[in-house]
């Protein structure tokens, strides 16, 4: 465990490091921050701290870079009550309540604005739906044998269909049928409106019903929107990848292949839950070279979608964790409005 003064030191070393990208020397640190010790003793606290594993020295003669453990402690137990300003969280909220009650636009403005704000990749993924439910039913009489049926499901999708409708149509009764459906069913999934089959008393009253059925399960099929990431060229810009081109080639062909979705999107993340995994602590060895922020969103225990930020390993975690936490909070907040 680092004394007092070694987490100071650690600290301010790891600061200036995402700052500055170069090795950090113990002159280096005195003088940036007017330290009232003197070098020789912040270059023995240094050495203890390297002893520890928490920082490194590339070259024999170079200052201190942090290690991975460095990171995870930085992050873990020196920095404390970060958030974003104020007006920066005003700013976000207010342009994020600008958009209409559109999640797709949602997304794509919450990954430009993430991107913007911590200078790295972002990932904003649509909520998916385990289970797609019913919110309401309608139809719309188009003629005297066809009909708009209109679907509106949890998360505010829209759905529409066609229904042409055989056999003898009594309008009165159709619409007070679709109408009970919409009540007393409200909430349920394709499989569980399979139980309001006795509720239909004719052959058009199953069609409607199975046009409803068939909307649910093609949603859940197809609800798994597509993915919104933004600000690639600020991972390029970084000087990690000025001289290993590999590294962001390994990226971008997972991104182009689908993996770094997938691993950005973990199952076993809880709905609020913010995480922060950094180098070989990921599963994925494409993303070593990477430290990623990413929080998981949603209102419901069956939908989640994902906010993320992709970035080196000397990211700016003190900027990128409160604003994935506040992006996702935020996200819950517009969500939610859709429900």
């Amino acid at each position: 465990m680092p004394t007092a003064r070694q987490q100071e030191i650690l600290k301010l070393l790891v600061d200036s490091y995402i700052d500055l990208a170069n090795p950090i020397s113990s002159g280096g640190l005195v003088r940036g921050h007017g330290l009232d010790i003197s070098s020789a003793t912040v270059r023995h606290e240094l050495a203890e701290l390297g002893d520890a594993g928490f920082l490194f020295r590339p070259h024999t003669s170079s200052g201190m870079v942090p290690t991975e453990q460095g990171y995870r402690y930085y992050v873990e137990s020196l920095l404390h009550n970060i958030d974003l300003p104020l007006n920066q969280r005003d700013m976000i909220r207010h342009q994020l309540h600008q958009v209409e009650l559109d999640e797709d636009r949602w997304i794509r403005l919450a990954a430009a604005i993430l991107s913007r704000n911590v200078a790295s990749l972002a990932l904003v993924t649509p909520m998916y739906y385990q289970n797609i439910r019913l919110k309401d039913l309608d139809i719309v009489r188009i003629s005297d044998n066809r009909a708009m049926l209109v679907q509106i499901l949890d998360g505010g999708r829209v759905q529409r269909t066609l229904v042409h409708l055989t056999g003898e149509v009594m309008w009165p009764e159709i619409e007070k049928f679709v109408a009970e459906i919409s009540r007393r069913y409200r909430g349920l999934t394709s499989i569980e409106l399979q139980t309001a089959y006795p509720l239909a008393k004719d052959q058009i009253e199953r069609q409607i019903l199975d046009a409803s059925i068939n909307l649910l399960d093609q949603a859940r099929e197809q609800y798994d929107g597509e993915p919104v990431f933004y600000g690639l060229t600020e991972v390029l810009n970084q000087p990690e990848f000025y001289t290993d081109g590999e590294l962001f080639r390994d990226l971008l062909e997972a991104l182009e292949g689908g993996s770094l979705i997938e691993a950005l999107r973990p199952h076993d993340m809880a709905v609020g839950e913010l995480r922060v995994v950094i180098g070989h602590e990921h599963s994925a060895q494409f993303l070593y070279p990477y430290g990623v922020v990413l929080a998981s969103y949603g209102n419901m225990a069956e939908s989640r979608g994902t906010v993320a930020v992709i970035g080196p390993t000397r990211m700016s975690y003190a900027t990128a964790i409160p604003a994935v936490r506040f992006i996702a909070n935020l996200l819950d907040e517009l969500t939610a409005e859709l429900q």
